[in-house]
């Protein structure tokens, strides 16, 4: 049974884990062969250990286990902009466990969390371009894809990205 729960400093290695494995199987000839070989679990590890152990008081991050393994991963940050209102930074399944409806029902758990602390009901993400099955998913949740963008990528590089946005009012 999968149990969702929220994030403690002791999860920081696993999800950057499952972080930069999502990176490396998605980004592929979108973000460098370097970066993604050498340099994003170090990355990753980084952030996601200062994130746990200095939580910000807006600052949601819920896993998603079975029996201890961990099978998915949200983060979202409450009331981030005052236009489009909160922000859903993360969201990533292992590639095992895709098409069990675990990343949907992530994405539930936090329209839930906004919902219940913030006024606005209003919810985005960014999403790379190229990255077409994270859109895909996105805009079967009803996701409202907006123009691209291009703007700096974790690796350094240039590269075009895409607003997604929620209004639940």
């Amino acid at each position: 049974m999968i149990a969702y729960s929220e994030a403690s400093f002791s999860d920081f290695k696993a999800i950057a884990a499952l972080h930069a494995r999502s990176w490396q199987q998605n980004y592929r000839g979108i973000l460098s062969e370097k970066y993604l070989d050498e340099k994003v679990l170090e990355d990753r590890l980084h952030v996601w250990e200062e994130r746990l152990k200095n939580n910000k008081e807006n600052q949601f991050i819920l896993t998603a286990k079975e029996e201890g393994n961990l099978l998915g991963f949200v983060c979202a940050y409450l009331d981030y902009d005052s236009v489009w209102g909160s922000y859903l930074d993360n969201l990533h399944v292992s590639q095992a466990y895709q098409g069990n409806r675990i990343g949907q029902l992530l994405m539930e758990k936090v329209i839930q969390w906004v919902s219940k602390n913030s006024a606005s009901n209003k919810l985005f993400l960014w999403v790379l371009k190229d990255n077409v099955s994270a859109l895909r998913f996105y805009k079967r949740l009803d996701g409202f894809a907006h123009p691209p963008i291009w703007d700096e990528l974790p690796d350094g590089s240039k590269g075009e990205i895409v607003r997604v946005s929620w209004n639940y009012d």
